[in-house]
This record gives structure tokens, C-alpha cells and sequence, in this order.
């Protein structure tokens, strides 16, 4: 290997670019870490729903527990992907883009955000469809 093939590739840059994408780099981290402690978080909740299938106030407890949980990781990780997406901008950085099939392919924070709310409608199905009383409850309140 000659010498130039092995400069570091990002010596050409400024420290405040460099600064700016490492800054990007550790937020696109924390959202997919917080992406993996919400899954986490929503496969406890259904597994511990399931298990309380005859304690029926705590299961609804732990779902409404769930469900807020999910709502504050989500905005979190929306927190992530904005800050994260400025300092990108920031660094006036170009982004690599996607060729062949893949460019037409939803990115993965779309398809990630899709799964979150089938996520939580799903909990929130699954509050419903367990509680009778807060379906008349919601019935008494939409019809006045």
C-alpha cells in the first residue's frame, strides 16, 4: 500500500466538520439503542399482559405503563434523529445516496416509525379489547 491509500479518508476535513458528523454518528447510536429498548420495552409489556391474564387491573396498569414508557423512549428518539440530522446539515457533508433498487426503498427510520405505531395501537387494542369498563366509559364520552 502506497501512503496515500492509507491517509486517514477524513483528514481533509475541518475539526468543527469532524466535530459536527462524530456529534451525528452518536446520535444516530442513541436512536438505535433507544429503537431497541422500546421493542424490549413493548415485548415485556405483551409478555407480562400475558402472564397477568387473571389479574386484570394490573395487566391494563402495565399496559398504560407500557404505552407511556413507548410514547417518552419515541420522544427521545425523535429528539435523536433531529439533533442528529442538524448537525449532519451542519458539517455541509454530502450523504452517500443509495443506487439501484435500494434508492427507492423507505429509509430505515421510516419503516422504523411504522413499526413503532403498530406497536402502540396494538397495546392500546389490547387495552380495549381487555376492558369493558373503559369502553363504556369511552362510549359515555363520545356519544355527549
Amino acid at each position: 500500500m502506497s501512503s496515500e491509500q492509507a491517509s486517514d479518508p477524513g483528514e481533509h476535513l475541518t475539526e468543527y466538520q469532524k466535530a459536527k458528523i462524530a456529534f451525528a454518528m452518536h446520535q444516530d447510536a442513541l436512536y438505535w439503542s433507544r429503537t431497541q429498548l422500546l421493542v424490549s420495552v413493548q415485548g415485556a409489556v405483551l409478555a407480562g399482559v400475558y402472564l397477568l391474564t387473571k389479574e386484570l387491573r394490573l395487566a391494563e396498569a402495565l399496559t398504560v405503563f407500557g404505552i407511556l414508557l413507548s410514547f417518552l423512549i419515541y420522544a427521545m428518539m425523535v429528539r435523536d434523529d433531529v439533533l442528529g440530522e442538524a448537525a449532519f446539515k451542519e458539517s455541509r457533508l454530502r450523504k452517500t445516496n443509495p443506487i439501484g433498487i435500494w434508492a427507492y426503498w423507505p429509509k430505515g427510520k421510516l419503516l422504523t416509525n411504522i413499526a413503532i405505531v403498530m406497536l402502540i395501537v396494538a397495546d392500546l387494542w389490547l387495552l380495549w379489547h381487555v376492558d369493558a369498563d373503559l369502553r363504556k366509559l369511552l362510549h359515555g364520552w363520545l356519544d355527549n
